[in-house]
């Protein structure tokens, strides 16, 4: 009798399991997965007037995050000097969909200054609009007030998008994208007080179109 709500209880497990483990692709690898990884190489260093610089995510930061692959550089404007930071990952969309910035930058000591906010960005040509969330980040014990306004999109076919619920809304994707792009926020609580993000993502978008959905490029 000690053993039926165990013996009760295991199909759910087991479901639960199986469930879990083809949402997150852990028994099996997509070609297209592959291909969407490889793609991220077709990202050009220069971006406009920006030149970009390549860096290393950490290994461990990888590996917990269920990143297939990634890309981080930091580009600097070619007259201003202003500089901005790219992270773009690709993986399964189980473990992509989830930690936005509000979550990972949390956990790393900052504090998101107001709610988070949609806007929509017009990309240069043949990119079309993307919709992106926007937050200022502060963290406010460091010496010096550490300000960060960043912006983050999932995309997958072509389209960037600020899903409310992206592990439903990308659950069909062979493979999804998480971009984030982040710069020092001078003031206020607004990722719009920034000036660099907005000058930079245009001739981003047009670029990751050509890179990472060229199927979509007339």
């Amino acid at each position: 009798m000690r053993m039926l709500p165990i013996l009760a209880a295991l199909p759910l497990v087991v479901a639960y399991g199986l469930g879990e483990g083809l949402w997150t692709g852990r028994w099996h690898r997509d070609a297209a997965l592959d291909r969407a990884v490889a793609r991220l190489e077709n990202v050009p260093m220069q971006i406009g007037d920006w030149q970009g610089k390549a860096d290393e995510l950490d290994a461990k930061q990888a590996e917990a995050g269920n990143i297939d692959g990634y890309l981080l550089r930091r580009y600097t404007h070619a007259r201003t000097g202003e500089t901005i930071t790219v992270l773009l990952v690709c993986g399964r969309p189980g473990p992509i969909a989830v930690h936005p910035p509000d979550v990972c930058y949390g956990g790393a000591g900052y504090t998101v200054m107001a709610p988070p906010a949609r806007a929509t960005v017009t990309g240069e040509a043949p990119a079309g609009s993307a919709e992106f969330w926007g937050a200022v980040f502060e963290k406010k014990d460091a010496a010096l007030p550490d300000r960060l306004a960043i912006r983050w999109a999932w995309g997958a076919g072509g389209q960037w998008t600020a899903s409310d619920h992206p592990r439903v809304s990308f659950a069909r994707a062979a493979a999804l994208y998480k971009l984030y792009v982040i710069c020092t926020a001078p003031g206020g609580d607004k990722p719009d007080a920034e000036v660099p993000s907005r000058e930079f993502l245009p001739p981003l978008l047009a670029e990751l179109q050509k890179a990472l959905f060229p199927e979509t490029v007339p």
